[in-house]
Protein backbone atom coordinates (compact mmCIF):
# COMPACT_ATOMS: atom_id res chain seq x y z
CA UNK A 1 0.00 0.00 0.00
CA UNK A 2 1.40 3.45 -0.88
CA UNK A 3 2.44 5.82 1.90
CA UNK A 4 0.93 9.27 2.17
CA UNK A 5 2.68 12.42 3.39
CA UNK A 6 0.49 15.09 4.97
CA UNK A 7 1.40 18.73 5.58
CA UNK A 8 -0.43 20.64 8.30
CA UNK A 9 -0.23 24.41 8.68
CA UNK A 10 -1.55 25.04 12.18
CA UNK A 11 -2.12 27.96 14.52
CA UNK A 12 -4.12 26.66 17.49
CA UNK A 13 -5.35 23.65 19.47
CA UNK A 14 -2.17 21.69 20.18
CA UNK A 15 -4.15 18.74 21.57
CA UNK A 16 -6.01 18.33 18.28
CA UNK A 17 -2.74 18.61 16.33
CA UNK A 18 -1.17 15.87 18.43
CA UNK A 19 -4.24 13.65 18.04
CA UNK A 20 -4.21 14.19 14.27
CA UNK A 21 -0.51 13.32 14.08
CA UNK A 22 -1.07 10.12 16.07
CA UNK A 23 -3.99 9.11 13.87
CA UNK A 24 -2.25 9.81 10.56
CA UNK A 25 1.03 8.11 11.46
CA UNK A 26 -0.39 4.97 13.07
CA UNK A 27 -0.67 3.24 9.67
CA UNK A 28 2.86 4.27 8.63
CA UNK A 29 2.00 7.49 6.80
CA UNK A 30 3.99 10.69 7.35
CA UNK A 31 3.11 14.15 8.61
CA UNK A 32 4.97 17.47 8.61
CA UNK A 33 3.60 20.25 10.79
CA UNK A 34 4.22 23.99 10.84
CA UNK A 35 2.90 25.85 13.90
CA UNK A 36 2.37 29.57 13.31
CA UNK A 37 4.86 31.89 15.02
CA UNK A 38 2.02 34.07 16.35
CA UNK A 39 0.77 31.12 18.39
CA UNK A 40 2.02 30.61 21.96
CA UNK A 41 5.47 29.12 22.49
CA UNK A 42 4.02 26.91 25.22
CA UNK A 43 1.67 25.27 22.69
CA UNK A 44 4.58 24.73 20.29
CA UNK A 45 6.63 23.09 23.06
CA UNK A 46 3.68 20.82 23.92
CA UNK A 47 3.45 19.64 20.29
CA UNK A 48 7.21 19.18 20.04
CA UNK A 49 7.28 17.06 23.21
CA UNK A 50 4.43 14.85 22.01
CA UNK A 51 6.06 14.20 18.62
CA UNK A 52 9.41 13.05 20.06
CA UNK A 53 8.37 9.39 19.93
CA UNK A 54 6.71 9.60 16.50
CA UNK A 55 9.37 8.85 13.87
CA UNK A 56 6.94 9.56 11.00
CA UNK A 57 6.08 13.04 12.30
CA UNK A 58 8.14 16.19 11.82
CA UNK A 59 7.61 19.63 13.33
CA UNK A 60 9.20 22.62 11.61
CA UNK A 61 11.79 24.19 13.88
CA UNK A 62 11.67 27.53 12.07
CA UNK A 63 8.30 29.13 12.76
CA UNK A 64 7.07 31.94 10.54
CA UNK A 65 4.00 34.16 10.66
CA UNK A 66 1.35 32.88 8.25
CA UNK A 67 -1.81 34.51 6.99
CA UNK A 68 -4.98 32.43 6.98
CA UNK A 69 -4.93 30.49 3.71
CA UNK A 70 -1.54 32.03 2.87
Amino acid sequence: MPKIAYILLCHEDPDAIIEQAQYLTQSGDYIAIHFDKRSPDSAYRKIRSALVDMPNAALCQKRVICAWGG
